[in-house]
């Protein structure tokens, strides 16, 4: 199976968005995320593996979207 391809949204209390991410490359997510400092945010993640198979969920903190993500992508 191909890279599948990762959008994730971060938005602030107040629903607007600050910023989105997307990527097929995990890493680059990944260290995206480590790197960022996000306060009061929520993490919209998407991971569309192709031919209409994906995952969504909704985040309230950095360490369950990382969480999140590791089981999406089969990852350690």
């Amino acid at each position: 199976m191909p890279n599948p391809y990762i959008t994730i949204k971060i938005t602030n209390k107040a629903d607007k968005m600050v910023q989105k991410v997307a990527s097929r490359k995990s890493k680059r997510i990944f260290n995206y995320l480590q790197a960022g400092k996000f306060k009061d945010c929520t993490f919209s993640v998407c991971v569309n593996y192709g031919k209409g198979f994906k995952n969504e969920g909704t985040y309230n903190s950095k360490k369950y979207l990382i969480f999140a993500l590791k089981a999406f992508l089969e990852k350690d």
